[in-house]
């Protein structure tokens, strides 16, 4: 039988620090930076990525070429957008703090990618050369902002049912 509060008196809950994380994700911040200047001084021939992108342009599977280029659309700069837009004004209807979690944690994450790709500076391989499925027109390749989307959005949601406690076991 848990103990209760004598009368009058709110029962204490600790709330846990920050800060670890906080750590943690400077972390991981840093070691991806790091990552990002060293494989770039490095350059993509001595990494072996370079090779590794020109077999699989060689090697490609029409089901998952097609599924590459819509996933580059749908989480690319101009549609993934107009889709968390939508997304939001629809949980706004029921949940305006879960829209507005959803809304503003994925634009902080998808376009905090923007301060590693000034710092890194790393170049796109050589689109000849490789076979590009999508000609991207920034320079910039690291780190990537379809990556940076996806795990912003799937950041977003799990922090908003957890700040709402809600359910994340569909998540």
């Amino acid at each position: 039988m848990a103990a209760t509060p004598p009368p009058g008196q709110r029962p204490t809950t600790s709330t846990p620090s920050p800060w670890p994380r906080v750590a943690v994700g400077a972390v991981v911040v840093v070691v991806g930076v790091l990552t990002g200047l060293l494989v770039t001084a490095v350059g993509a021939a001595n990494t072996g990525e370079l090779g590794l992108d020109v077999t699989l342009s060689q090697h490609r599977i029409p089901a998952l070429t097609w599924l590459s280029q819509a996933i580059d659309v749908v989480a690319g700069t101009r549609v993934a957008p107009v889709l968390l837009l939508l997304a939001s004004a629809l949980i706004w209807v029921r949940a305006r703090a879960g829209a507005a979690t959803l809304a503003l944690l994925t634009a902080v994450g998808w376009l905090s990618v923007q301060v590693g790709k000034v710092l890194v500076h790393r170049p796109r391989p050589p689109s000849d050369t490789v076979h590009a499925l999508v000609v991207e027109q920034a320079a910039d390749s690291y780190p990537s902002g379809h990556t940076a989307f996806a795990a912003a959005v799937l950041f977003a949601v799990l922090a908003a049912l957890t700040l709402h406690r809600r359910s994340r076991r569909g998540a």
